[in-house]
């Protein structure tokens, strides 16, 4: 699966949503609604298909949290998991809502 120079938008059941484009070795992120809005990013990222349209990303961020991802793109689902040092563990669900 082509992901390189792809953009994935997605939204969360908790109601964040956030914009991610994909380059030869870094994601950029944007929060784009919810506690977080405005919140941005440049990471160094992993991504491998696990399945065929399923991706597994992830990436540490310079402030010591660990985000991973995967895309379902059959389902246009998205399940999200992010560990804070200073907050613990963080599961989401939610919906991706474009891909191009």
């Amino acid at each position: 699966m082509e992901f390189l120079g792809n953009t994935v938008e997605y939204s969360y059941e908790s109601g964040e949503a956030y914009s991610v484009t994909f380059d030869q070795n870094h994601c950029t992120w944007l929060c784009t609604k919810g506690s977080m809005q405005g919140s941005t990013g440049n990471e160094q990222y992993s991504a491998v298909e696990v399945a065929p349209n399923v991706l597994f990303v992830s990436w540490l961020e310079d402030s010591g949290e660990v985000v991973s991802l995967v895309l379902n793109f059959n389902a246009m689902k998205v399940y999200g998991s992010y560990i804070d040092p200073a907050s613990g563990r963080h599961q989401w669900e939610g919906t991706i809502s474009y891909w191009g």
